[in-house]
Parts: C-alpha cells; structure tokens; sequence
C-alpha cells in the first residue's frame, strides 16, 4: 500500500484495516459499532481508556497533530499524545515502526575508531570513539540511530 491507500480484508468483522505509512490524504472512515466499541467512535474502549483515561477521545482527532488521527495511531499501534513515541526523530506519520527506537531490528555496534581509548572524568580524547549503528548482518547502517 505504498500509494497511500487503505485496504480492508475478510469479512470486516474485525475491523481489520491496513495502511500505508504515508497517508497523504484525509480518508473518511465508516466506523462500526461493536462491544469493544461502546461510544461508537471507532476506538476500541480499552485502547481509550490506557491512552486517555476516558472516552471522551474522537476518533478523527489528532491531539499529537503527527497527520495521524486517533483511529490510524490505534490501528498503527503508535501513540496519540505523542507526535514521535519512540523518540526516533521521525514523526508516527512516516515511521515504520512507531513504537520501536530501532524499528523492529537489533542493532549491531560496530567500533569505528578509537578502540582502547580512555579518559578521564570530563576531559576530552584526541580521537573521539567513533561507533555505526548497523543492521544485525553488519550490511546496512540503521538510518537515525
């Protein structure tokens, strides 16, 4: 769906949605009401409750204002009082993994200079310790880490 299109699939009972993660247009949303939905906002009580103590929460506002309304952040898994929940320095609108610093991978570290360095307590070294962040392969540095 990288088009930025929503998909839904089965029978829809589920409320199952997919989504792009660049999301460039406002989509209106038929919502359903179902028993983990009692105000009929589109957002599964529970999900409310632990994100805003209540359920007084719209479904179509965006509180964090990342371009993700309340329905997107619940379906994504992200938080909607935080523009970037996992403090990545990429907003939940176009993070793959909102909730994940390292988005779904573990990180390898990898000493790029300096090795066998040290200092003392608030000084400076010549040579900084220098490290890269790569993929758990050692292919790929992680973009942002």
């Amino acid at each position: 769906m990288a088009d930025g299109t929503l998909r839904t699939w089965g029978s829809n009972t589920s409320s199952q949605l997919a989504l792009s993660a660049r999301l460039w247009a406002v989509v209106p949303l038929r919502t359903i009401i179902s028993a983990s939905d009692t105000d009929g906002d589109g957002l599964p009580d529970a999900w409310e409750r632990t994100h805003f103590g209540n359920l007084s929460a719209n479904g179509t506002a965006d509180p964090d204002k990342d371009g993700l309304i309340n329905i997107l952040e619940s379906v994504a898994g992200s938080s909607p009082t935080q523009a970037d929940a996992d403090q990545d320095r990429l907003t939940d609108f176009v993070d793959p993994a909102p909730s994940d610093f390292f988005n779904g991978v573990v990180p390898l570290l990898i000493i790029v200079a300096g090795n066998n360095q040290y200092g003392s307590f608030g000084s400076f070294n010549a040579q900084p310790f220098d490290i890269a962040v790569w993929n758990p392969a050692g292919t790929v540095p992680l973009v942002n880490a």
